[in-house]
């Protein structure tokens, strides 16, 4: 699940967000609670305006790993946009 994860990254830099989708996808069908895929995920998501996708993803990166600074960072920024608050 890891490398698919790195796979991932790698495809949200060079901004392939279907593909990058498929691989953290990929990632949380082998490991479920696997945080950071969720997170990547949502930055897809957020990259192309997914809102409802992007706040379900990071609400499992945030139930998976309590401490993901990063995802609840994320969420905070994406309530706000929305107009609204958590």
């Amino acid at each position: 699940p890891l490398a698919w994860n790195q796979l991932g990254q790698i495809l949200l830099i060079m901004e392939s967000y279907a593909e990058a989708e498929e691989s953290f996808m990929t990632a949380v069908a082998q490991k479920e609670d696997l945080s950071i895929a969720w997170t990547g995920l949502a930055d897809g998501y957020m990259a192309q305006q997914k809102d409802d996708q992007a706040e379900d993803a990071l609400l499992m990166a945030i139930k998976h790993d309590k401490e993901n600074d990063a995802a609840r960072e994320s969420l905070k920024k994406l309530l706000k946009r929305r107009g609204k608050t958590k």
